[in-house]
Parts: C-alpha cells; structure tokens; sequence
C-alpha cells in the first residue's frame, strides 16, 4: 500500500497545501529529470558562487568539443560538457575529451549537480 501511495506521490496525483503538499514538491526535485538548461543554469549559479568565470564556446568546423571553459580563483581552467540527467557523451564527444585530455587539457562532463561539484573539486586538484 505505502508503495502504491508513493507512486500516486510521483505522479503528482495528490494535490493540496499541507506538510505533504511540501514534501511531494522535494520527492519531485529529487527525482525528476534535469535539462541541459538546468544542469547549465547550475553550473553558473556554482561559478559565481566561488567568484570564477564561465563562458559558453562555439568551435568553428569541430563537431562534438566540450562547450564550456571554467575559470575559477586558485584552480586551473577546465573545459566541461554539460549533457541533460538521462544523457551521456556520444562516442564523438567522447574521443574528443580523451584527445583534449591526451594534450594535457582538463575536461570533464557532467550529467548532474553533483558531477559538476565533483569536476569543480578534481580541478582544483588537477
């Protein structure tokens, strides 16, 4: 029963104001997928957070590069591909960060708030 209750939780079937109206909107947060533009809107939220730059690249005739560079204070500069939660690099996008990486670039991706904090503390690192 308490699985069948959740489930009409998720689906968003039990409407209201109370307590459990507040904790269906964090069951939601937690549990729903995350566009590209979110996952962006996070990165650039965290960079200001800690005072760095980020900006968005466009590369002239190159298929599948990374498309943010990151700069943030005491930290060397990153390159990161943001992708929506359910997403991965393509193959293409893939080779490309192993070969900008070969060429002692740090790149990584990032499908989620969490991996971008995770690629925001390896740089600092890197």
């Amino acid at each position: 029963m308490a699985q069948i209750k959740r489930y009409k939780l998720l689906k968003g079937e039990v409407y209201g104001k109370s307590p459990a109206a507040d904790a269906l909107k964090d069951i939601r947060k937690l549990s729903t997928f995350l566009s590209e533009y979110e996952i962006k809107e996070y990165l650039l939220k965290r960079v200001r957070e800690l005072r760095g730059e980020a900006r968005k690249v466009r590369w002239e005739g190159r298929r599948s590069a990374p498309d943010w560079r990151v700069w943030l204070p005491g930290c060397n500069p990153f390159w990161i591909e943001l992708k929506a939660s359910n997403k991965k690099p393509t193959r293409a996008q893939a080779r490309e960060i192993y070969m900008m990486r070969h060429y002692g670039d740090v790149v990584f991706w990032a499908n989620s708030p969490s991996l971008i904090d995770e690629a925001i503390i390896k740089a600092r690192y890197a």
